[in-house]
């Protein structure tokens, strides 16, 4: 009688696996999560193989060389150098990075005439790329706001018609209002 009781609470158990929150979250999320380790991943390794082979630019085989391609760029002064630099500038820069932004959290911490305008001047560089590529992008595909637009068609010797300029770009930016 004891067996049948452990085998119904078993059955039981999995049988609400899927409203537990932990298995359900992971249920839910993995397929993004293979989809962008496969996005990321396959051409990481594709990468990582060609770095072993004499495989140039377009092709994806080559005759296999194994550590060759390392021991070459190792032993080439002007390699070595740009890695050092590389190095170099890395740590410099995120040293000077940590103390500024130390500073700015110590500042930003106390109360103070202006820290909205300091926390602005600080988000505006990571804000303004976004806001501004959605300013310029609904132009950016019209053949009227294109600098190679022709002026003749080509063979005809006819002129191109002027684009119109909407009623807000004719009266500086703000409508007018039609009598």
């Amino acid at each position: 009688m004891a067996a049948v009781a452990v085998g119904g609470s078993r059955r039981r158990r999995l049988r609400y696996v899927t409203e537990r929150r932990g298995f359900l979250a992971t249920l839910l999320i993995s397929p993004a999560v293979l989809f962008i380790g496969a996005l990321v991943g396959a051409p990481l390794v594709l990468a990582i193989y060609l770095s072993f082979t004499d495989a140039t630019a377009g092709s994806l085989s080559g005759p296999w060389l194994g550590l060759g391609n390392f021991r070459h760029e190792l032993n080439d002064p002007i390699f070595v150098d740009a890695i050092w630099h590389t190095f170099l500038f890395t740590a410099i820069s995120q040293a000077v990075v940590i103390v500024c932004a130390g500073l700015l959290a110590h500042a930003l911490v106390h109360s103070f005439r202006g820290r909205w305008l300091l926390r602005f001047f600080i988000l505006l560089p990571w804000a303004a790329p976004i806001a501004l590529t959605a300013i310029g992008s609904p132009g950016s595909s019209s053949s009227c706001t294109s600098s190679r637009r022709p002026t003749t068609r080509r063979g005809s010797g006819r002129r191109v018609r002027p684009c119109r300029r909407s009623s807000l770009s004719r009266h500086g930016g703000r409508s007018r209002s039609r009598p």
